[in-house]
């Protein structure tokens, strides 16, 4: 059940005006999470787990709040209910294409049949033509053999020879059609001008489904973050899937960098392949792949900015991508969740916004080694954490979460 935050009854969940008196005890001046840290709804302007910590930073002020364990069932529901949608859709288009080939096959038994009947009254045809021509010969036998008046016989057989010859001169004719020189190859002639076109307009449906498949989650590979080859501001959990990066009392004593990066364990030196990030929980993060030995001298830096890089950058919002330090702004665009996909083998790598499934920008390159999945925070100067999810595209069959006090500020 949804309910608004003005209107929210003490007795089943404070108003945010409550939540953010009551959490300011709880929040330390650090905002790396806290084993204090508790969550206590689900937002459903921003589709996001609210937290106390949120609260207190006056976050989702006059947002629509929902008790987490009806949103988690809500969820569950559409989820069953987009399957449901995906399976019969799939099941159509099974449908049509059935239907489409048994049609084709259907017009080129037509086809088959028709010039099958053609080729067997051709040869009645021959036949008749061929006893015809006999008939003829016959009645010139015996037109020779009477001893009638001689012009009379010379007018009959002159009729018979100019029958014989118009039958010789046809029957050649088809002959020509039918057999050829070596006695052995039919060359009948027809016109499959209906058969060519029966084949393009199946060449056409094909062409159509390749510009449409495979879709780049096709692709789809599970990747983790690297522990060994990540900046220290930044800490890993949840089977190395989600990033988080706070601004500890001891970092705003002292200059902390202004970038931090982190590369995935996984590499490819070949193939297509495609993951999705979270980036909703991030004010400024670059997405993208880097080459292999990057994180040599690039831990303290963003993506993008060096030869061995390609990235998507938002900062506050502006999406730019990246690549040696050339940029190229994408206008009128944000995302949430963010899709990457690359074609090693094509050094191609494109960026989609994963809710949306539009293409953001591409990258044609050349790859001078495996190139890694790569990810970058920047500190804003606030005391709010950071967050990147690498996202799940494959099922587990048993679920793990984090645990209050690691999730923290996830909001």
């Amino acid at each position: 059940m949804s309910v608004n935050s003005a209107q929210t009854s003490s007795s089943s969940q404070p108003s945010l005006s409550s939540l953010q008196s009551s959490s300011v005890d709880l929040i330390s001046s650090s905002s790396v999470p806290s084993p204090l840290t508790r969550t206590i709804a689900f937002c459903e302007n921003c589709r996001e787990i609210v937290t106390d910590t949120c609260v207190s930073a006056g976050k989702h002020r006059n947002h629509k709040l929902s008790d987490l364990h009806e949103a988690a069932i809500e969820q569950s529901d559409t989820y069953e209910s987009v399957k449901e949608n995906i399976t019969a859709l799939y099941n159509e288009l099974w449908d049509l294409l059935q239907q489409n080939h048994q049609q084709a096959l259907r017009l080129l038994d037509a086809e088959k049949d028709t010039l099958h009947k053609s080729l067997i009254q051709l040869d009645v045809d021959g036949d008749n033509h061929q006893e015809r021509l006999m008939d003829i010969q016959g009645k010139i036998e015996q037109v020779e053999m009477q001893t009638a008046d001689p012009e009379k016989l010379l007018g009959e057989i002159k009729g018979q020879l100019e029958s014989l010859e118009v039958m010789e001169k046809f029957y050649s004719t088809m002959k020509e059609q039918v057999i050829s020189d070596n006695n052995v190859e039919r060359k009948v002639k027809f016109n499959d001008m209906r058969l060519r076109a029966l084949e393009d307009s199946v060449r056409k449906i094909v062409q159509k489904n390749k510009e449409l498949l495979p879709q780049p989650w096709d692709f789809s590979v599970a990747i983790t973050f690297d522990e060994r080859k990540k900046h220290k501001d930044l800490r890993i959990f949840e089977d190395e899937t989600i990033l988080l990066r706070g601004t500890s009392a001891r970092q705003m004593n002292k200059r902390a960098a202004l970038w931090s990066s982190v590369m995935a364990v996984q590499s490819f030196s070949e193939g297509q392949h495609y993951w999705e990030v979270e980036v909703g929980g991030c004010r400024s993060w670059s997405v993208g792949v880097v080459e292999q030995g990057w994180e040599k001298n690039n831990l303290d830096h963003p993506l993008g900015r060096d030869k061995a890089s390609w990235a998507l950058e938002s900062d506050e919002g502006d999406l730019t991508a990246l690549h040696n330090d050339d940029l190229s702004g994408i206008r009128g665009h944000s995302t949430h969740r963010l899709g990457v996909y690359v074609d090693c083998d094509k050094s191609k790598v494109k960026f989609y916004d994963a809710n949306s499934g539009q293409l953001l920008h591409v990258f044609f390159t050349k790859f001078r080694s495996a190139v890694y999945p790569a990810f970058s925070i920047k500190n804003n100067d606030c005391r709010n954490t950071s967050k990147l999810i690498i996202c799940k595209l494959f099922p587990k069959s048993k679920n793990t979460y984090l645990e209050d006090s690691d999730f923290g500020n996830a909001s």
